[in-house]
């Protein structure tokens, strides 16, 4: 098999997994969004995000600082991971019905959507397709893309952003971001 033939193929393979997974995370987000009766009109949705305030996440870089979930909390050693080189990865950034980042080592975009109660869906996400050689222990990029896949609700608090994602199995896991350059 030839070069062109093998890059093919390995391309075919990742659309066709963000394929699958933004289909399964839209049945998830679905009825998330059912439970959170989502308002019917432009003018609701206007007035929701008024009211939850996104405004003070958009136009911001985020760092990945926590990981939690129900039984435990990782704290991201930041100092460690720039000094590997590894400074400005598990980022975020809301514009405008788009969310941007990095992952480990991969860029990433996509559009995203608010709705009552501060409901979010993120994606379908599109990326680099940049090999992965190293990792920081605490979480791997294919995690970090999987939260971000299956983010349902958004907090934002005393300075933190906050991305909380369900699993297939309704566990949730919140990734909490600090402003960039806060961390």
């Amino acid at each position: 098999m030839n070069f062109r033939v093998k890059l093919l193929t390995v391309l075919l393979a990742a659309v066709t997994v963000l394929a699958v997974s933004s289909c399964q995370r839209r049945d998830r987000n679905a009825a998330a969004a059912e439970d959170a009766e989502a308002p019917d009109t432009p003018e609701a949705i206007v007035e929701v995000v008024a009211d939850a305030d996104f405004s003070g996440v958009m136009h911001r870089d985020w760092i990945l600082s926590e990981i939690r979930t129900a039984t435990e909390s990782v704290t991201l050693d930041r100092a460690a991971s720039a000094a590997i080189g590894f400074g400005d990865i598990f980022t975020i950034r809301f514009e405008e019905n788009r969310v941007s980042g990095v992952g480990a080592p991969n860029s990433f975009f996509g559009p995203y959507t608010l709705a009552e109660n501060r409901a979010i869906t993120l994606g379908p996400m599109a990326s680099t397709l940049m090999a992965t050689f190293m990792e920081p222990e605490e979480l791997t990029e294919h995690q970090f893309f999987t939260h971000l896949n299956a983010a349902v609700r958004w907090d934002f608090a005393e300075g933190t952003l906050e991305i909380h994602s369900a699993d297939e199995d309704g566990l949730q896991t919140a990734l909490v971001f600090v402003p960039l350059g806060d961390e």
